[in-house]
């Protein structure tokens, strides 16, 4: 390889933007949908773009897949060879799913993502698939052992292929066949995990030795997985990758048994990543648009309530206006004054001296009825004001109890008080000395008769002026 791992986030790529700023301002709000249907997150996505953007020599987001095999390294082979082309994305282009390069020999970044994603994520049985699919073209599910050959040529970039290994392996059937889940099944386990498979089966302990040479289960399609840990070491590490490859394996195996290619697979998986996408944003806006629903609903509601109130009050306001006791005066003034405009817009000639004489009348009438009106209502007016301004004997009593509750108001109401009580004492005292002496006769009063007198002479005055600071008593 160049050594991508060790460039310079510095490199200035499309609109002159170093790399992570273009990342995250072009590259992923482009392609989200992708980098969450395959689960990649920033820093692995980064990665993958990292190295995309280091062969797109001339920035118009396309590559060579001769340059991204060089990038990598290890043998060419017509199998690497297919690995980096178009051939996976197939489904994708067929769905119209996938923005396609301009350039028809060359890959996008949306392509070499989905390339490299598959490609490393697949487990061994993945790569086993994989190989099965290219030498099963018409989906029969079923290879010849010849095709098992050409395979192994093909793998290993050989004139000559393996027998030895190949029996080993693989237990074709009496027409020399295996079934796609033999093949699978056979090719992706270990020596020791094939025993599992079926530890009674004379034949495949037989198959895993011939003669001095052991072979495990995965030796033909080793090529494969070498080059996928090639891929892996470049686009993020093995580890990562590892972990992507459990993700698929937990989260997408229903749709790896649904599907008959690999390339449905992955079209399967873009696919559902956008439905979802497509109900959380149906989702969202059914909720905007129930939240605007009841929003108007709930406005209606308000100025349905406030049209009521208007009316409501309208009609208070006219109920108000023909109880009015000025509405009488009111409309015989505007009856006199519509009699007044028509008159006045009329040009009377020297034949309309009866008719203008008939409408003076009538307007002389109008004016009599509104002076009359007017009268009444002024009248009333008058008496009205005097009697708000007198009150009624409820008002005094609700103004008395008001001003007694008042210093000055206590005061008088002592003094009322007092007053009421030395009248009783006079009156008492002149009774019983007109009872025994003659009236005409002249006595001295006694000092107690004095008193009340004097008392009474105080109070008399407070009662008289209505004011407290005139008492001396």
């Amino acid at each position: 390889g160049n050594g991508i791992a060790g460039s310079s986030n510095s490199k200035r790529y499309m609109g002159g933007k170093v790399l992570p700023k273009y990342y995250k301002e072009d590259l992923l709000p482009m392609y989200q949908t992708y980098f969450n249907a395959f689960h990649l997150d920033g820093s692995h996505g980064y990665k993958i773009f990292e190295v995309f953007a280091t062969l797109d020599l001339k920035q118009n987001d396309a590559v060579n897949s001769n340059d991204c095999f060089r990038e990598i390294g290890g043998i060419e082979t017509k199998f690497t060879e297919r690995i980096l082309s178009r051939e996976i994305l197939s489904e994708i282009d067929d769905d119209g799913e996938n923005p396609k390069t301009t350039e028809p020999e060359s890959l996008s970044f949306v392509d070499f993502l989905i390339i490299v994603w598959n490609y490393c994520s697949l487990s061994y049985s993945g790569l086993a698939r994989y190989i099965f699919e290219v030498f099963d073209p018409e989906r029969l599910e079923v290879i010849e052992k010849p095709d098992v050959e050409a395979m192994y040529r093909m793998l290993f970039s050989s004139p000559q292929h393996d027998d030895r290994l190949i029996e080993s392996i693989y237990p074709f059937d009496i027409d020399e066949k295996i079934s796609k889940v033999d093949f699978i099944q056979y090719s992706s386990t270990r020596k020791k995990e094939v025993n599992k498979l079926d530890g009674n089966s004379s034949k495949n302990r037989r198959l895993l030795s011939i003669g001095n040479i052991t072979y495990n289960n995965t030796d033909l399609i080793e090529p494969a997985i070498q080059f996928q840990s090639r891929m892996r070491q470049l686009f993020g590490g093995i580890g990562v990758w590892n972990t992507q490859m459990a993700y698929r394996e937990r989260f997408y195996s229903e749709l790896e048994s649904e599907c008959s290619t690999l390339s449905e697979v992955v079209a399967a998986i873009i696919k559902k990543e956008i439905d979802r996408q497509l109900k959380l944003k149906k989702t969202a806006n059914d909720l905007l648009l129930a939240s605007k629903l009841k929003i108007k609903q709930e406005e209606e509601k308000v100025n349905a309530e406030l049209r009521e109130r208007d009316l409501e009050v309208e009609r208070e306001m006219q109920i108000l206006r023909a109880n009015a006791r000025d509405t009488p005066m009111n409309d015989a003034l505007a009856y006199l004054e519509e009699k007044k405009r028509v008159f006045q817009t009329i040009e009377f000639t020297l034949d309309d001296v009866w008719k203008r004489h008939e409408m003076r009348l009538e307007l002389f009438d109008a004016l009599d009825n509104y002076i009359h009106e007017s009268k009444e209502y002024w009248e009333w007016k008058q008496q009205e004001d005097i009697e708000m301004m007198e009150g009624t004997e409820e008002d005094h009593e609700y103004r008395y109890q008001d001003y007694i509750k008042t210093a000055d108001g206590l005061l008088l109401h002592d003094y009322m008080k007092l007053h009421y009580v030395y009248q009783r004492l006079q009156d008492q005292i002149d009774m019983k000395n007109n009872a025994k002496k003659n009236p005409n006769s002249k006595e001295l009063k006694s000092s107690h008769e004095v008193a009340v007198g004097n008392y009474l002479a105080e109070l008399n005055k407070f009662v008289t002026s209505g004011t407290a600071n005139d008492l001396t008593v």
